[in-house]
This record gives structure tokens, C-alpha cells and sequence, in this order.
């Protein structure tokens, strides 16, 4: 059993006035034997409550990168913050365990760590962690409903300190890493591209990618290079060295996007992978004997009510993943 005196907590992110108090003095409830950081960014105006209960790391402002091909719908490049501001925290963390949140994120209790080391089998081939760290089915995407291998969440982190090091740990400001942001702006555009991003890798897959080919050879060109190897690969890196739980498992909300987890329910149109996914990909790449437990009908009911609600929605995501699957 983990012990909350154990545990380093990285809040990562802009300060947010009208948010990250409320997220700060809920830790300060559910981890107040805890180790508490927050790695925010200079000249943030921080109240003195918070200087006393938390170390403080400022990082150095990184200019905003546009990666949207239209000006009129801008999306931002957020890997090297993120990167640096994550790093910089876990770094100043003196506990064996490091949960890595956002500043936007609250926690209702603490029933995720009892998913930390549950799941042992790997796929000894792909291991490189040396626990496997929980993290979030949202924006962790399933390649073979949407067509981004590699693509796991960057919501959350909770492990070992040495495995965050391990992820986070990464040359960011490489030459190569560079030139992700802009990438398409004067290239050919792949069969499958779309949300007119500029950026070569997403950035979810950036942070992934990196990490990866420190200790394993990936052939990829660009985020929508989901040929059926990099699919395999992506999976199984996935199960052997991560846990995907879902928001409600995690206990989590967010007071900047309230509704982002509506649709991790959903049976078939669903394009992430949520912890009944990672469970029968557990079962295929790690332990066969695994049992998984019956869909629910609640789950069921969800579902169908969406696709009444959604109709269109439902009949072009459909459509969309008969075209995905034949590639």
C-alpha cells in the first residue's frame, strides 16, 4: 500500500486566478501529507498561502508556436512547455512516487493508486519503465478508430519518480524538435490529415515519441504514419508500460473543460482507449488468462442515448473507421 508521505504531487501549468487556487487547496485536503510542487512559469502571481505549503518552480516563458494552418482557428504547440515546466517539477521532487497533474485539475479522492503495480505482465520485448505508470484514456487515441499511433495522454502521470524521469527527460530543444511545429506548412499532406495542424507529431505524440527512441528504433514519418506495424508497436509499448484508466477511475475533473470526459463511455464510438481497451490489449499482448470483466448495460444505454442524440456524428465516425481499418 502507497503511503500519501511517499508521494511527490507536480502541479504543471499556468496559473490560473479563478482555477488553480481551487485545484491547490484541494490538494492541500486529500495530500496534505504529501510532497507539494508547483511548476508554474515566471512573473505568475501566486497567492503567499500556496508559497508556504508548496515549493515553487518559475520556468522561463516559451513563446506561444502556432500549429494550426488556419490563422482564423489558432492551436498552439505546446510540447516544449509542457516538457520543461513537467521536468523541471518532478526533478525538485524528494519522494519515491510522483503524481504529474495539470493546473486546471481536481482530484475527489485517491482510489487511483490502487491500479499502481496491479497489472505485472509485459510484453518483455517493448518494457522500458520499470512500473508502469497510470495515465488517462483522455487523449490517449485508439490508432485503429483514428488514425495517430503513439497518441497517449498527457493529463496525468503517476509512478515511479525514476520512470517520470525517464519520460520526461528528453533533448526538447533539439534541432529535430524544432522543426515539428510547422512541419506540413510546405509539404504534401497525407491521405489521412485533418484538424489543419501544421505540426508533424501532435504534440501527446511528441512527448511520446521522444521518449521512446531513447530506448527503442520507431519508424514513423509524421502523425498519421499508422501503417499496421507502428498500430502493433503502439499497442503493445502502451500495455507494457502504461495503465490507462479512465477519468472516473482516476477521480479527476477539470474546472477548465467540465465536459471532457462525456463520451469515455461510449461502446463502439469510442476513439480512445479506456481501461476496458487497455484491458483486453493487456489480455492479447501480456496475459492471456487475464479475466475481463462484462460490459455493462449501463454502458450500453449510454450509448445508444448518444446515438440518438447524435446521429450524424455517429454515422461519419462509422464511416470514418471502415476507411481507417483498411489501412
Amino acid at each position: 500500500m502507497i503511503k500519501k508521505k511517499d508521494i511527490s504531487i507536480v502541479v504543471q501549468g499556468p496559473y490560473y486566478p479563478k482555477i488553480t487556487p481551487k485545484v491547490l487547496n484541494n490538494l492541500l485536503i486529500k495530500f496534505k501529507d504529501s510532497e507539494l510542487i508547483l511548476s508554474t512559469y515566471k512573473n505568475e502571481q501566486i497567492d503567499n498561502k500556496f508559497k508556504k505549503n508548496f515549493k515553487i518552480v518559475y520556468n522561463k516563458i516559451l513563446p506561444d508556436i502556432m500549429q494550426s494552418l488556419n490563422p482564423k482557428n489558432p492551436i498552439y504547440f505546446n510540447y516544449f512547455r509542457h516538457i520543461r515546466s513537467s521536468l523541471n517539477g518532478i526533478k525538485k521532487s524528494s519522494k519515491k512516487y510522483v503524481l504529474k497533474t495539470r493546473s486546471d485539475v481536481l482530484f475527489n479522492n485517491t482510489n487511483f493508486l490502487d491500479y499502481f503495480d496491479k497489472f505485472k505482465f509485459v510484453d518483455k520485448e517493448n518494457v522500458i519503465l520499470k512500473k508502469k505508470v497510470l495515465i488517462s484514456s483522455h487523449y490517449t487515441v485508439d490508432p485503429r478508430k483514428l488514425p495517430l499511433p503513439f497518441h497517449f495522454s498527457d493529463w496525468f502521470f503517476f509512478g515511479l519518480k525514476s520512470d517520470l524521469i525517464k519520460i520526461f527527460d528528453q533533448n526538447y530543444m533539439s534541432k529535430e524538435n524544432k522543426k515539428v511545429p510547422d512541419w506540413f506548412l510546405n509539404k504534401k499532406k497525407p491521405k489521412f490529415f485533418f484538424n489543419e495542424y501544421a505540426s508533424r507529431f501532435r504534440s501527446e505524440q511528441n512527448l511520446t515519441l521522444n521518449f521512446l527512441k531513447k530506448y527503442k528504433k520507431i519508424n514513423i514519418k509524421h502523425a498519421y504514419d499508422h501503417n499496421f506495424k507502428n498500430i502493433i508497436l503502439s499497442e503493445k509499448i502502451l500495455v507494457s508500460n502504461f495503465v490507462v484508466l479512465n477519468p472516473n477511475l482516476i477521480s479527476i475533473s477539470s474546472l477548465k473543460h467540465p465536459n471532457f470526459a462525456n463520451t469515455q463511455d461510449l461502446l463502439f464510438f469510442n476513439e480512445l482507449v479506456t481501461f476496458k481497451k487497455w484491458q483486453k490489449l493487456y489480455k492479447k499482448y501480456s496475459f492471456k488468462k487475464y479475466k475481463i470483466r462484462n460490459i455493462y448495460l449501463l454502458d450500453f444505454f449510454k450509448s445508444l442515448r448518444w446515438i440518438l442524440a447524435n446521429p450524424k456524428e455517429a454515422i461519419y465516425r462509422f464511416h470514418q473507421y471502415k476507411i481507417y481499418k483498411k489501412f
